[in-house]
């Protein structure tokens, strides 16, 4: 990785990558101005995080350092994407060369020639940096990626491209195409390994007593605790990335409810819980608010949808740690059958539970 990034970057850093490239859909499919695209990114969000766990005012000592980079890496990345745009006769490559021109200027405006910046110069160079790199990728980079494609040579633009790292003339080293795999690959496997969220995470664990006594169920609902810190986290953050995070949580949300509350009806059918009716309308009334909020999401109503937060945590609460424990007695009297059937449910891949969930589960609740 960059010296100027940790040789692991926080979990947390790494998610907010991936829900960034998959909201705002910014891939373009050259390979290598993809992984360059993501280390733009990734050094972008490392200053976002930096930032927002500084104290008020301050300007995190590092911060210059990963500025640094970023710029000096922004233009390399420009530079092949110039000979890659002129090679292939791009009609739009004067227009696209102006727009590289003003950021550099703009950015050399706000850094000026100090050596030290203020917390309102390092706001503002953050923004600008963070605003023009998606905004760029949407939709300058993208205006390219179509000519490519409608000219059926976007294999041929592959191969130039790859050639050209090959020479040296493109910089690309091999743990951002490594990032770049991490990022767009199908399937959350990230490790929750920030200590902040994981304290967040225990915390709010260990507050409201929420260990059933049931593994399986254990383990889902503390991934749900890991969701709703994960976006009051979010909350205080730009907007770019408050909507990408939200986009994420509602999609996750989708997924968990349909894994977990089918999970949990089976648990439940299978130790015979007197009150599964009643549990299932739980299930139902809340699938059918989470469709709500996707919604007005997708209708551009992000206000209204970011209140997803607070039904989580109301949901938490009030079925949680009032509903769910009403089966602990029904578990305990059945305690060998709920054990076996537990373990089925896991090695037959019916309960769908993720190795990054597990160790979650492992680390916070058994000490592992």
């Amino acid at each position: 990785m960059s010296p100027y990034l940790s040789n692991r970057l926080d979990s947390i850093v790494l998610e907010r990558i991936k829900a960034i490239w998959k909201h705002y859909e910014l891939t373009i499919g050259v390979n290598g101005i993809d992984a360059q695209h993501v280390w733009l990114v990734a050094l972008v969000m490392e200053l976002e995080w930096h930032l927002h766990n500084s104290a008020e005012g301050e300007v995190p000592p590092i911060f210059s350092e990963i500025l640094q980079e970023a710029v000096s890496y922004t233009r390399e990345h420009f530079s092949g994407e110039e000979l890659m745009m002129h090679e292939f006769h791009y009609t739009g490559f004067g227009e696209h060369l102006k727009s590289h021109v003003k950021f550099i200027e703009a950015i050399q405006k706000i850094a000026g020639e100090k050596t030290e910046l203020k917390r309102e110069q390092a706001e503002k160079l953050f923004t600008l940096l963070k605003n023009w790199l998606i905004n760029h990728i949407v939709k300058d980079d993208k205006s390219y990626s179509d000519f490519f494609k409608r000219r059926k040579i976007l294999p041929e633009v592959n191969a130039f491209f790859e050639a050209e790292i090959k020479k040296g003339t493109v910089k690309l080293r091999e743990d951002q195409v490594a990032l770049l795999d991490q990022i767009i690959e199908k399937g959350n496997t990230i490790e929750c390994t920030t200590h902040k969220i994981l304290e967040q995470i225990k915390e709010m664990w260990t507050r409201y007593n929420m260990k059933i006594g049931i593994p399986l169920i254990d383990i889902q609902h503390l991934w749900l605790v890991k969701m709703i810190v994960d976006m009051n986290e979010a909350m205080d953050e730009s907007e770019v990335t408050r909507l990408a995070v939200l986009a994420r949580t509602i999609e996750d949300t989708i997924e968990y409810i349909d894994v977990h509350f089918h999970t949990e009806e089976l648990f439940m059918e299978k130790i015979g819980f007197p009150e599964l009716p009643a549990h299932k309308k739980q299930h139902e009334k809340f699938v059918e608010q989470v469709k709500a909020r996707k919604e007005e999401f997708d209708k551009g109503n992000q206000r209204k949808a970011m209140n997803l937060v607070i039904d989580l945590k109301e949901w938490l609460t009030a079925h949680i740690l009032i509903s769910d424990k009403k089966y602990v007695e029904n578990y305990r009297q059945n305690k060998e059958l709920a054990q076996k059937y537990s373990r089925e449910l896991i090695d037959s891949g019916e309960a769908s539970l993720r190795q990054n969930q597990i160790n979650l589960y492992k680390h916070l609740v058994q000490g592992k």
